[in-house]
């Protein structure tokens, strides 16, 4: 479901908590690791996590940015105020984008491509280094898609890889980093 300022600002309580323990544990695991982690090539990957965003930093980006966010998306938010995952030194890797970044991120967005933007799309995550990047599409039918944001692309061709972003980042956890929709 996506979560607009208007319903936002009603929803009791706040968040529902969608993310599921064990994968909250999971990542929580990989951000406290003191061992090196390898990814799906061997190369040793970090983590790294922001604290959590409070309610009055969500309802801001949301209200005066007009953006929908999923709400397990926002719930992401309420524990990681956005993170990076599977970091290889600045070559490669997953940055999900916390408060402070949703909106400058889709402006920039959607100066690039201009006429060809969705104004459905909202960016969560760019690919460290090289310039694509994953974002929502909202729906009619109030569920969202997420997809794979190859820059060389219009937005109109860009593939849905799911519609779940626990279970996109499930998958990614298991595939130790693998753009498993490739």
């Amino acid at each position: 479901m996506l979560v607009e300022f208007r319903i936002f600002m009603k929803c009791k309580p706040f968040y529902s908590k969608s993310m599921t323990e064990e994968l909250r544990q999971r990542l929580d695991l990989h951000f406290g690791q003191n061992e090196d982690i390898t990814d799906y090539e061997g190369l040793v990957v970090s983590f790294h996590k922001n604290p959590a965003a409070t309610r009055s930093d969500i309802v801001s980006t949301i209200g005066n940015n007009h953006i929908k966010l999923p709400e397990d998306y926002c719930d992401f938010l309420q524990i990681f105020d956005g993170c990076t995952l599977f970091k290889y030194q600045d070559l490669g890797g997953f940055e999900f984008l916390g408060t402070k970044d949703i909106a400058k991120e889709n402006v920039i967005q959607q100066q690039t491509y201009l006429e060809d933007w969705d104004n459905n799309l909202i960016v969560f995550c760019r690919l460290i280094a090289d310039g694509d990047f994953i974002s929502f599409r909202s729906r009619n039918d109030d569920k969202y898609d997420i997809l794979d944001c190859y820059h060389d692309e219009i937005p109109e061709k860009w593939t849905v890889i799911g519609n779940s972003f626990d279970g996109f980042l499930e998958r990614l956890i298991i595939e130790r980093g693998r753009r498993f929709w490739l």
